[in-house]
């Protein structure tokens, strides 16, 4: 029972950070506090704060910052990239994205990786 949790439960995880990335790409998420955005190893630490829902957000903002409309929950992530730490907002489809995002860094202190 434990094997098959922990192999669906890294699935889960390797989804998420897939996922992620995807976003990162599609919505050319703003990352504070990096200066080099080329091709390197991208680390998820923590989540800062959220989830936010689409709904507390005003829809002048979320066309100005191309969220589409499957995006509906926001989370405020730590991100690092060549060494450099500054935080990025992730947008996910389901509650239960975000859930697992947030439940894997109550219990770990590894980050994800950004698989490119």
């Amino acid at each position: 029972m434990l094997t098959k949790t922990k192999t669906a439960f890294g699935q889960l995880l390797l989804n998420v950070s897939e996922k992620l990335r995807t976003l990162s790409e599609r919505f050319g998420i703003e990352v504070t506090g990096l200066v080099n955005t080329t091709k390197s190893r991208v680390l998820i630490w923590d989540v800062i704060d959220g989830p936010y829902h689409r709904s507390e957000f005003q829809q002048s903002f979320l066309d100005e910052n191309g969220i589409d409309e499957e995006s509906e929950y926001m989370l405020v992530v730590k991100l690092e990239e060549n060494g450099r730490v500054g935080q990025v907002n992730f947008w996910y489809e389901t509650e239960e994205e975000v859930l697992a995002v947030k439940d894997y860094f109550r219990y770990n202190i590894e980050p994800l990786e950004v698989q490119e």
